[in-house]
């Protein structure tokens, strides 16, 4: 239980730090001296795991969140750069202007369907709650796949609400999934026929380790440009929401200088049409979404 909050206190500021370290034992074989260390399956860092949290509340309207984390067998920095870094920047309003947030966020969109969270719970225990249908929560934990870098906004006029965003990633990829003919007659100098089209959601790493001379290889190959804008009408109990948006995917600079030719992006368009009805006992949902996938 915090402490009492006295009515008038505004500015208050808020600050929190978390330091955490600790190593596992025994320690495995991938580090140190050894085989694994020559053959690239070793890991180049230390075993020791680190993690930095910073939260701070400005005031009543600004906020702030960073995370730095470094996994057993990483390196503290990759490139003079911090080995994982997330965090963001958050204005909350009380007006038009609702929400403003640079750096990293994640998406609800309608019921989950279309870059939200989906469906994962049992049907039998659904409950709707009309203010998911348009969430951007500011993120700047330590998981380092599914979610969002760039700016996103929402705005409140009356009775519509709107929200856009933009976002630009570099990922990881997996190159053995990769199904390509280099040497097929047609094929330009530096560049790969492809024997089929490439699905670049399929060709992320998720798992945001970077311990070995393999995985490292791998590191920041792809990127993910993702927008889109939302609106949303509320009148009494209903909500009705329309969402567009456009996702393009493929090799980063980082990408084309590695393999040493390129690849055709992928580009996915996609729509959303949501609504919900909530009458005495009754709640009526629905989504229809539609992609180019």
């Amino acid at each position: 239980a915090g402490p009492c909050i006295k009515k008038g206190n505004k500015g208050r500021v808020k600050q929190m730090i978390l330091l955490n370290a600790g190593q596992i034992f025994p320690r495995a074989k991938g580090f140190g001296d050894s085989p694994e260390i020559n053959s690239g399956t070793g890991y180049v860092g230390s075993p020791i795991r680190t993690d930095v949290r910073i939260r701070s509340q400005l005031g009543n309207s600004l906020s702030l969140g960073f995370t730095y984390e470094k996994d057993a067998g990483e390196s503290y920095f990759y490139k003079h750069k911090p080995e994982y870094l997330s965090g963001y920047f958050q204005y909350r309003g009380h007006r038009q202007l609702k929400q403003v947030v640079f750096g990293n966020f994640k998406l609800h969109h309608g019921l989950g369907l279309v870059n939200g969270t989906g469906f994962f719970h049992s049907p039998a225990g659904f409950l709707l709650n009309r203010a998911s249908l348009m969430i951007m929560r500011p993120y700047s934990s330590k998981s380092e796949s599914r979610y969002e870098r760039g700016v996103g906004v929402r705005l409140a006029l009356r009775n519509f609400k709107l929200m856009y965003w933009a976002s630009y990633r570099k990922l990881d990829l997996n190159i053995e999934k990769l199904n390509l003919e280099p040497e097929r007659s047609g094929a330009r100098d530096g560049e790969a026929e492809q024997s089929e089209n490439i699905d670049w959601m399929e060709l992320f790493r998720e798992t945001g380790l970077h311990r070995t001379a393999n995985e490292l290889s791998v590191r920041t190959l792809g990127y993910r440009v993702h927008s889109g804008v939302q609106g949303l009408y509320r009148h009494k109990q209903l909500d009705v929401g329309l969402l567009f948006g456009l996702e393009s995917a493929g090799l980063s600079r980082e990408g084309i200088d590695a393999l040493g030719f390129t690849l055709n992006r992928g580009l996915n368009s996609f729509m959303s049409l949501h609504g919900n009805l909530h009458k005495g006992k009754w709640n009526l949902f629905g989504e229809l979404a539609l992609s180019d996938f």
